[in-house]
């Protein structure tokens, strides 16, 4: 009877190890992240910004390399931008994934250029449109 729950104490304290592995790869990247002290923003902020601004001015005066994340970018174009940028565009994000960018905003469609092929159906469009631009990094 020993032998057997010696067996069962092993088999749970294996399992127990194993889904502590599982956990820890799913979970790398932040794992990885706190334990170099390092937190990543999570949404869009003028905090961001001036963050990733910061950044960027660090590479303009002799930096070599600069990584931002999808939440920097787009803190940098929802606060940061022109004005006559934001007219355009609003609510800009990007989103990174391996080597594929991914840009979405709302634009007005009053101002979409001139189409023929539009203007016919330009009275039926909705204020904004969502525009989604898709794209692979080399």
């Amino acid at each position: 009877m020993a032998e057997k729950s010696n067996r069962t104490g092993a088999v749970v304290a294996l399992l127990a190890v194993v889904a502590l592995i599982v956990i820890g790869f799913v979970y790398r990247d932040r794992l990885l992240a706190r334990w170099a002290g390092s937190s990543e923003a999570t949404a869009a902020s003028p905090e961001v910004a001036a963050a990733a601004q910061a950044k960027l001015e660090r590479l303009s005066v002799g930096g070599d390399s600069v990584r931002l994340s999808g939440v920097e970018i787009t803190s940098l174009l929802r606060y940061r931008a022109p004005a006559a940028a934001l007219e355009m565009v609003h609510d800009p994000s990007v989103e990174m994934a391996g080597d594929t960018l991914r840009l979405t905003g709302m634009i007005p469609t009053d101002r979409l250029p001139a189409d023929p092929n539009l203007d016919k159906i330009r009275p039926l469009l909705p204020d904004t449109a969502k525009v989604v631009v898709r794209g692979t990094l080399e």
